[in-house]
């Protein structure tokens, strides 16, 4: 039995006519009917009767009409979700994130393709760039919202960069730094250090420890935050400094200021895959990060 045997039997039941039939479904007459033959054949049934130059179903005509009918219907589901799916409509995307990542680029990112793709599912799970870059490997994570550093870049993968920012120190408002613009890497040897914990933010703490360490000094931890809007209210209660990416102005913590580091020093973002990825559903992702980048640069 085949699909085109029943879309041709439920032609003639609803034209009740081989003739009408055969001009609706574009098909020579003879054909027609040799393949509804066929499927009473193989059915083992008597589908219609004649009545005249008409043709009726018989009772099991009736009942077999209404199956034909739903096996139409879902092969017509299953064309449309394999349309879909293949146009990137449907599908499921497993995302990670970085909680260092900037809020901003990625929530309208994610908003925008929500937008368009409605019916595509977003799970989406927070941890470190690291362990993003190593579930991306493996297939665990379709792509992750990412620090883009060096260890990101090889044959395995493909990245795409959203945004950059440079590196801010962050003072008190009362800190004797804070009507400055710059300020070099030296000149913050004695301060008590606010720090995002290496547990979620390895690559912020790692940068920190480097730029101090390039200054000529350790850094005097008095205290590790979670994520940069903690640190910026341990700034703000002047219980030290920080170093943060420009992204962090976006946050709105009063009570503090925030000066540029020199020598300069940027931190790049961006969203990870592997690089033989076909998903539709990532393409479509990918084309909102396209859409998306380069509209927050950190330098302004």
């Amino acid at each position: 039995m085949e699909l085109r045997q029943l879309r041709y039997f439920v032609g003639v039941a609803q034209h009740e006519s081989f003739t009408r039939a055969s001009e609706d479904l574009l098909i020579a007459q003879p054909a027609l009917s040799a393949q509804v033959a066929k499927l009473e054949e193989e059915l083992g049934v008597t589908l219609f009767e004649r009545v005249g130059r008409r043709v009726r179903l018989t009772e099991t005509g009736k009942l077999v009409l209404k199956q034909a009918k739903r096996a139409l219907d879902a092969s017509d589901d299953v064309a449309r979700v394999a349309r879909l799916g293949g146009d990137g409509v449907l599908g499921r995307l497993v995302v990670g994130y970085a909680r260092v990542f900037p809020a901003r680029e990625m929530t309208a990112i994610l908003r925008a393709f929500r937008r368009r793709r409605p019916q595509v599912a977003l799970d989406l799970r927070e941890m470190q760039s690291s362990a993003q870059i190593a579930l991306v490997r493996s297939g665990e994570l379709d792509c992750g919202f990412v620090r883009l550093t060096e260890s990101v870049e090889d044959d395995e993968l493909t990245t795409f960069p959203i945004s950059e920012y440079p590196a801010f120190v962050v003072v008190p408002r009362s800190h004797r730094l804070a009507k400055r613009r710059s300020v070099a890497m030296k000149e913050l040897a004695n301060e008590d250090w606010i720090m995002i914990s290496r547990a979620f933010g390895e690559s912020v703490f790692d940068d920190v420890i480097a730029l101090c360490r390039r200054g000529g000094f350790a850094p005097r931890i008095a205290q590790e935050a979670t994520d940069g809007r903690i640190a910026l209210g341990f700034v703000a209660a002047g219980l030290g400094i920080a170093i943060l990416s420009g992204a962090a102005r976006e946050l709105g913590v009063r009570g503090v200021h925030f000066a540029e580091v020199t020598p300069r020093h940027i931190l790049r973002f961006g969203i990870v895959s592997r690089r033989d990825a076909s998903s539709a559903a990532l393409a479509a992702l990918f084309g909102e990060v396209q859409a998306a980048a380069g509209f927050h640069n950190g330098s302004r």
